[in-house]
């Protein structure tokens, strides 16, 4: 995955039957209970976006 937006909170998107990714959190959603997102310094400047969901 390659985040465009390293300084956006992930979103849900509507995502056009050509686009080829924007589907990730409409899964997560339609499937989780709930879900959240934080970010974790990987070393640097750089840090990785992380989701975790709540399948109840």
């Amino acid at each position: 995955m390659i985040d465009r937006r390293p300084d956006a909170c992930p979103t849900v998107r509507d995502a056009d039957e050509l686009d080829e990714g924007g589907r990730g959190l409409v899964l997560v959603e339609a499937l989780a209970d709930a879900w959240v997102f934080f970010t974790r310094p990987v070393g640097g400047p750089a840090s990785v976006k992380v989701v975790r969901a709540a399948f109840l």
